[in-house]
C-alpha cells in the first residue's frame, strides 16, 4: 500500500467525518484501479437490488462474473463470461455479444463492432448490471472519479460481524428538475450515492443510490466480493463452453438476420395461456382477450421512460379502440394496489390495468426491459410485434404497426 494511503487511514476515525484533499482522493482511487488492473484473468460474484421507496417492487439479482483482460488491446472491454440468474448466461469472447437463453434453448449471437455498441446494449437490464462496469472498465475508461469530486463526505465505519474497516463515500444534493413527468412529482430532484471500499486492500464492497423525482423514488444498491485472481491458464473457452451448450440441445441464433426479419426478440410467439388479475377487481384470460388486436404495455411506476410513454400509449388506446384495438397496460412491481389505483387515475391511465407481480407473463415472455409494447393477435395469440423503451416517435411506429394490421383483409 503505498505511504499516502496508509497515512490517510490513520486519520480514519468510526463514523466520523474527516478532511482529505483532492490529490489524495485521485490518489486513493489510482491505488483501487492499480489493484483492479493487477489482476489480467479473475471473477468477483456480485448482487443487485433494485426496489422503489415503496420496498414492494423489489428486483433482485445475482451472478458470477469471470474476465479476460487483452494483453494486446488493454484499453478494449475485456471478454468476459456473467453466469447470471436461472441459467440466463451473457458472454463476450472480443468480437461477439452471446446471450444463453433457457427457456427457448437457444444462445443469441450478436457481433460487436467497438465497445461503445456493447455498452449500448448492456445498459437498460438489470440482469447487465451484474456486469459491474467499475471493475471491467478498469483501465478502459475513468472509474470512482466522481468520489474526487469535494461535495462527497468520507466516513470510516467498523462493520460489527467481522470488525472488517470500510471507507465510505457520502454524497447528497439536490437539483431543480428540469423535466417533470407529472405536475404531482416535485419541482427539485434529490438524490444520494454511497461508495464503500473495504480497507483493508481497497476492494470495492457496494454503492447505493437513491433519488427522487416522482412519487416513487428509485433505490439502487449494488454489492461486490473483491476480485479473486484465476490461473494464468484460464481461457474465455473454459467458463463458455460452446460447443457443449450446443451438444446439450441449445441452437445458435443469428441476431443480425434475426433484426432483418423483424422477429420478435421474445422467448415464445404465441401469447401463454394465463389468468392476470384486473386492477379493478375482474380477471383476464389471455386466451380471450376481446378485439381485433392487443397491445400490452409492460410498465412500473418508478420507470422514467414508462411514465413518458404513458401519453402515447393512452393515445393511441383512444384513437383506435372503436376500430378493434384492445389496450392494458401491465404492471410488473407495485403491489400495493391502493396506491396504483391513485396513481392510475392521477396519470390518467384509462385502458384497463393487468397486474403481473409473479411475472408469470413477462417471465414467460423474457421480457427484462421496461417499457415493453407487444401486439397480439387475440384470436390466434400470436405475437405479431414487440418493441422496447420509449422514444418521441413511440406512437408513430407502433400507429403503424397497428394500421397495418387492422386494415387487413
Amino acid at each position: 500500500m503505498k505511504p499516502i494511503i496508509k497515512t490517510l487511514l490513520l486519520f480514519l476515525f468510526p463514523f466520523t467525518t474527516f478532511s482529505q484533499t483532492l490529490v489524495e482522493r485521485q490518489a486513493f482511487i489510482d491505488e483501487v484501479e492499480a489493484n483492479l488492473l493487477s489482476v489480467e484473468k479473475g471473477w468477483f460474484d456480485c448482487s443487485y437490488l433494485w426496489k422503489s421507496a415503496l420496498k414492494t417492487d423489489t428486483i433482485r439479482n445475482s451472478g458470477r462474473v469471470y474476465f479476460f483482460r487483452s494483453q494486446e488491446s488493454p484499453k478494449r472491454y475485456p471478454a468476459f463470461v456473467l453466469q447470471g440468474p436461472k441459467g440466463r448466461w451473457r458472454a463476450y469472447d472480443g468480437s461477439t455479444l452471446y446471450e444463453v437463453q433457457p427457456a427457448s434453448q437457444r444462445i443469441v449471437m450478436l457481433p460487436i463492432e467497438d465497445d461503445d455498441k456493447l455498452l449500448s446494449l448492456l445498459n437498460g437490464n438489470s440482469e447487465n448490471d451484474l456486469l459491474f462496469k467499475p471493475y471491467l472498465l478498469a483501465g478502459v475508461r475513468p472509474i470512482f472519479e466522481v468520489i474526487c469530486s469535494e461535495k462527497y463526505i468520507i466516513l470510516k465505519e467498523r462493520v460489527r460481524a467481522n470488525e472488517e474497516e470500510i471507507i465510505q463515500f457520502t454524497f447528497n444534493d439536490s437539483t431543480k428538475s428540469e423535466r417533470k413527468f407529472h405536475f404531482s412529482d416535485p419541482e427539485t430532484i434529490h438524490y444520494s450515492l454511497t461508495w464503500k471500499f473495504r480497507a483493508s486492500d481497497l476492494s470495492f464492497e457496494s454503492y447505493v443510490s437513491h433519488a427522487e423525482f416522482t412519487r416513487s423514488p428509485q433505490h439502487q444498491e449494488v454489492y461486490t466480493s473483491p476480485v479473486y485472481r484465476l490461473p494464468d491458464s484460464s481461457r474465455f473457452e473454459d467458463y463458455f463452453k460452446l460447443d457443449s451448450l450446443i451438444g446439450a440441445g441449445f441452437t445458435l441464433w443469428d441476431a443480425v438476420k434475426k433484426e432483418r426479419k423483424k422477429e420478435p426478440e421474445l422467448l415464445i410467439s404465441y401469447i401463454p395461456d394465463l389468468v392476470l388479475p384486473v386492477l379493478s377487481g375482474d380477471s383476464l384470460s389471455l386466451k380471450a382477450m376481446p378485439g381485433k388486436l392487443v397491445l400490452l404495455d409492460f410498465w412500473y411506476k418508478a420507470c422514467a421512460p414508462c411514465l413518458m410513454a404513458i401519453p402515447a400509449v393512452d393515445s393511441l388506446y383512444q384513437t383506435y379502440k372503436a376500430n378493434g384495438l384492445s389496450v392494458y397496460s401491465v404492471n410488473v412491481s407495485d403491489k400495493d394496489q391502493e396506491d396504483l389505483k391513485n396513481f392510475v387515475v392521477e396519470r390518467e391511465i384509462h385502458n384497463p390495468v393487468l397486474l403481473d407481480f409473479d411475472h408469470k407473463l413477462s417471465g414467460a415472455l423474457g421480457t427484462t426491459a421496461y417499457p415493453t409494447f407487444i401486439l397480439v393477435d387475440p384470436f390466434s395469440g400470436k405475437i405479431v410485434h414487440m418493441q422496447r423503451g420509449f422514444s418521441t416517435n413511440l406512437r408513430q411506429e407502433l400507429s403503424e404497426k397497428i394500421d397495418v394490421f387492422l386494415n387487413q383483409d
